[in-house]
């Protein structure tokens, strides 16, 4: 599975979307023939506004910027098995854009199998290494440690007591929008330090927490691996989704 950055994920995944450039090369880099595309027609210096988009895996992905600079670029994803109409990608795009992905669509839908299915949708931030959809990890001692002081656990984490130990710190952050509360969990990990090795940092990342909660096997599996203890019922009591509905 091959993984598309986005800023935003709608709450069912049927389309999500970013305006980060460095997430948006990183997205024409798995789509080849839109990312030549995009370049011939950069390379044209008519500097007008262009679309261009394709068919991914079970993706229509949509490029929009405004032909001068990279102010106003941004990339959809709209999973093509939805009613484009109805759709919140409709009050996003043109309705010249939205004819020519309804056009997509009609002839997409003859071809389509379930083994085309490669591509999936994912937050995820710089220095972040991707185990699933929204699921991540990160093994950067100093982002973790900066991470860890955001969210008021650094003390807790560098902790000298019981250095030979591994050590897991629990924490939420909450992201506030206008009206729209995301929560993200994180466990904070200090690996045991050795006879010969200074312990080291890494964190796992669970993404917007209230629309991914069926993850919660899968967090707690790559603890494990990683050599953590994952107590469910700790997990459940801080992280329950009711506490933020």
């Amino acid at each position: 599975m091959q993984f598309f950055l986005a800023d935003y994920i709608h709450p069912q995944k049927l389309m999500g979307y970013t305006t980060e450039i460095s997430k948006i090369a990183s997205n024409l880099s798995l789509v080849k023939p839109l990312a030549d595309n995009v370049k011939e027609k950069a390379a044209t210096g008519q500097h007008t506004p262009f679309t261009q988009m394709t068919v991914s895996g079970r993706w229509i992905v949509v490029y929009t910027a405004n032909g001068v600079n990279d102010e106003d670029t941004m990339m959809y994803f709209t999973d093509f098995r939805v009613e484009l109409d109805a759709s919140a990608i409709s009050h996003m795009v043109s309705a010249n854009s939205l004819g020519n992905m309804k056009v997509l669509q009609f002839r997409y839908d003859g071809v389509y199998k379930d083994t085309m299915d490669v591509f999936d949708i994912t937050y995820c931030n710089t220095g972040e290494r991707i185990l699933k959809s929204n699921l991540v990890v990160c093994d950067s001692d100093q982002q973790v440690l900066d991470v860890a002081k955001a969210l008021n656990v650094l003390p807790m984490i560098t902790s000298v007591k019981d250095s030979d130990k591994i050590k897991v710190v629990m924490a939420d952050e909450k992201i506030e929008d206008g009206d729209i509360l995301t929560v993200n969990a994180f466990a904070l990990i200090r690996f045991a330090k050795t006879a010969t090795e200074q312990a080291g940092f890494g964190y796992l990342k669970l993404y917007d927490l209230t629309n991914n909660y069926a993850l919660i096997d899968d967090f707690a599996k790559a603890l494990e691996q990683l050599g953590g203890k994952f107590d469910r019922a700790v997990f459940v009591e801080k992280f329950n989704p009711v506490r933020w509905n």
